[in-house]
This record gives structure tokens, C-alpha cells and sequence, in this order.
């Protein structure tokens, strides 16, 4: 669900899109770093508008993210 919507969001080069989704659900190291490196700037500055204080943020970033890896969704 994240996943997908993210890459929704995203809507970048759609092939890079379901190949690193694709290769999450495979529970790839290298996939999921790519991932985060591309992304978490996005989430970042997304969750800032909604979470406070800012340091809340960086949690619930890093929270978000360790989830997908474990449910690879």
C-alpha cells in the first residue's frame, strides 16, 4: 500500500518505479537503499507538514520505511 502509493506520487520513470517495487517485494538490501535514497526526501518534507514537533518527523520516517522493508508492500 505504501509502496504503491509512493510510487504514485512519485511518477517518475515508471519503469525504475515497478522494477525497485518489484525487487522490494524480493526483499532486495540494494533495491531498498536506492529506494530510500530517492524517496526519503519526498516523505520527509511531506511529513513535515503534517507531524510536529520536527523531530517526531525523522521517526515516523524511519518507522514508515522499516515497515515497507518488513512487509515488502
Amino acid at each position: 500500500m505504501f509502496l504503491e502509493a509512493l510510487l504514485t506520487i512519485a511518477n517518475g520513470d515508471v519503469s525504475l518505479n515497478a522494477t525497485l517495487a518489484q525487487r522490494l517485494r524480493q526483499k532486495d538490501v540494494r533495491a531498498f537503499e536506492r529506494f530510500y535514497d530517492r524517496y526519503s526526501r519526498i516523505v520527509y518534507r511531506l511529513l513535515l507538514r503534517i507531524v510536529q514537533p520536527a523531530g517526531t518527523v525523522e521517526e515516523v520516517a524511519r518507522d514508515g520505511f522499516l515497515q515497507l522493508w518488513a512487509q515488502g508492500r
